[in-house]
């Protein structure tokens, strides 16, 4: 995976969406567009090696958190 993947996903429309890592830290604070979708760059490299990332939609004071996803991040030119 590159050190940048784009993360994306659905939720209710303008819903807010935090993205959290392993160690709970927040990596990303979105709103979901109209038709549904989100998606996110990092401005930054992630760390390289094995990861976790997990969104979290909320919409009046209600949120939903996805399912832990695994990420392995390497070089640029990996995938």
């Amino acid at each position: 995976m590159p050190e940048r993947p784009e993360v994306a996903g659905t939720a209710y429309h303008g819903a807010q969406v935090t993205v959290r890592d392993a160690l709970e830290e927040e990596v990303c604070v979105t709103t979901v567009a109209a038709d549904g979708t989100w998606s996110w760059v990092p401005d930054s490299a992630l760390p390289a090696g094995v990861g976790r990332l997990q969104a979290t939609a909320t919409l009046n004071g209600v949120g939903a958190p996805s399912e832990q996803i695994t990420v392995t991040v390497g070089p640029a030119g990996r995938d």
